[in-house]
């Protein structure tokens, strides 16, 4: 237990601090409470321990296998008639109960924590930046008014020579202008909003009238000694309850509400097809059903065939530079008998590139569903496989500690996480299903997982992984320098 809390902190604080660095320029300068940015880096927690615990188990394995065989514990215990498979059979009931919380986690707790986080996230981009007055600069990011300051003083709240340019109704057409010797930014019993002490200033104010006509504008001044002005900042605090626009997203759900999603999908899909091709084929008179007609609509048909073979004779005729039969048939008429039909080709085809495009995007809907599903499953068997290339490798390598085992849990995560998304990008392109994708590093692993359980019950050594890995690059050698000879 002790290793393995450690290295799921350790492995937590890198990932997270990846996290933060990646959407660091996103949270600064909004003025967010220690609460807020708490709040966010619980769910992202939540989140990234499904990449944690994976790296937690296959690096306390290795530390707590490795350093019974480098403190012939191991051998001890194997004198005693103890199998390996014996001496892990503790360690893997914990691992399986571990796998088992790992479901219900990914099942349960991982929807959850995505809808917290990205709702938070969403509506902390949605926030405007914490106004911040800068000495000699305009600042218009309060609604309907323009701010400027002279001098700024160390307290932060209290400036000198305001100046104010008022736009708020029913002002939009009208000028007003507020200036004052010093200014005090007052709390406010309403966070809603913020009050401003001005002293010993004066008011500029146009009196026109908006129907008034003419080149005259007179305008009013007012000189006070002091005023206080309240200004709307409810569009800088952090707005919350957005959660409804992310509750049906894939990664919110879980395999229950993900069954149920992926029924409706394949049902519309199946609708939407056969929508369109009952469409095309109404608009086909090929495709309809054949109708008996009599022999004297029959030679009707056959004389109107006739000329339409010969208008495309004469039209042929022309585009071969012949002159036979030119004054036959008009170019302009026989384009606007046959404008129709091209018209009706032209639709048809749009209608299909409409709804390739149309499946497309839903299939693609459909796998990310599908995709999320076999992920709930994913996590907790990953948890076993990588326990079992951990467990058995640490009794093979017989190194504790940090340092050996380091590094050899930091390669096989990596291995781990590289064909993991890799299979995920192929399941999202639609190259392989999103079965294949999402199992694909489990079809890797599993066998390699095999066969280090395997090599260690036998007591085998890094020299047995020698002779193996040597005789696979043996052979290697060969088959490429036998393509060689033979591609000659």
């Amino acid at each position: 237990m002790g290793p393995f809390l450690a290295t799921l902190f350790i492995a937590m604080f890198f990932l997270l601090m990846q996290f933060v660095w990646r959407y660091i320029d996103d949270l600064m300068g909004k003025g967010l409470s220690p609460w807020v940015i708490l709040e966010w880096l619980f769910y992202v927690c939540l989140n990234l321990l499904q990449l944690a615990l994976p790296l937690a188990i296959l690096l306390s394995s290795l530390m707590t296998f490795g350093a019974l065989g480098e403190s012939n514990e191991m051998t001890a215990m194997k004198s005693a008639g103890l199998s390996l498979f014996k001496i892990m059979r503790p360690v893997t009931g914990f691992v399986i109960i571990l796998s088992i919380c790992a479901f219900f986690f990914a099942n349960y707790v991982l929807p959850w924590s995505n809808l917290k986080w990205k709702t938070l996230y969403w509506e902390i981009l949605e926030s405007k930046p914490a106004f911040k007055f800068s000495e000699k600069m305009f600042y218009s990011d309060i609604a309907n008014f323009t701010i400027r300051v002279n001098k700024k003083n160390s307290d932060e709240k209290s400036f000198e020579g305001v100046t104010i340019y008022d736009y708020s109704p029913p002002r939009e057409w009208r000028k007003r202008d507020v200036k004052s010797k010093a200014g005090e930014i007052l709390k406010s019993r309403n966070p809603d909003y913020m009050l401003l002490n001005l002293k010993d200033g004066v008011i500029y104010e146009e009196m026109v009238d908006g129907k008034a006509k003419g080149a005259v504008f007179p305008f009013q001044t007012t000189t006070f000694t002091e005023a206080k002005l309240k200004f709307d900042i409810s569009e800088f605090k952090l707005s919350r309850g957005n959660e409804s626009l992310f509750a049906d997203s894939y990664e919110m759900l879980n395999i229950f509400q993900i069954n149920e999603v992926t029924d409706s999908l394949e049902t519309a899909l199946k609708d939407r097809q056969r929508n369109y091709k009952a469409n095309l084929m109404f608009r086909h008179l090929f495709f309809r059903p054949r109708i008996e007609i009599s022999k004297k609509q029959q030679r009707e048909r056959d004389s109107i065939d006739a000329r339409t073979t010969e208008a495309y004779a004469t039209l042929n005729s022309q585009v071969n530079g012949t002159n036979i039969s030119v004054k036959k048939i008009n170019p302009a008429a026989a384009n606007t008998r046959y404008q129709p039909a091209i018209d009706l080709c032209v639709n048809s085809i749009t209608n299909i590139e409409n709804c390739m495009a149309e499946t497309k995007m839903r299939e693609e809907a459909l796998t990310r569903y599908n995709i999320e599903w076999h992920r709930k499953f994913f996590i907790p068997y990953a948890c076993l496989v990588i326990f079992f290339i951990g467990a058995p490798l640490g009794a093979l390598v017989r190194k504790g500690g940090l340092g050996t085992p380091m590094v050899i849990a930091v390669l096989l995560f990596l291995l781990y996480h590289i064909l993991t998304m890799t299979g995920e990008r192929m399941a999202k392109s639609g190259s392989v299903d999103a079965f294949t994708g999402m199992w694909f590093s489990a079809f890797i692993l599993t066998p390699i997982a095999l066969l280090v359980t395997w090599l260690a019950a036998k007591e085998s050594n890094l020299a047995t992984f020698k002779k193996m890995f040597g005789g696979i690059w043996r052979f290697l050698k060969f088959w490429k320098r036998t393509r060689i000879t033979v591609t000659d």
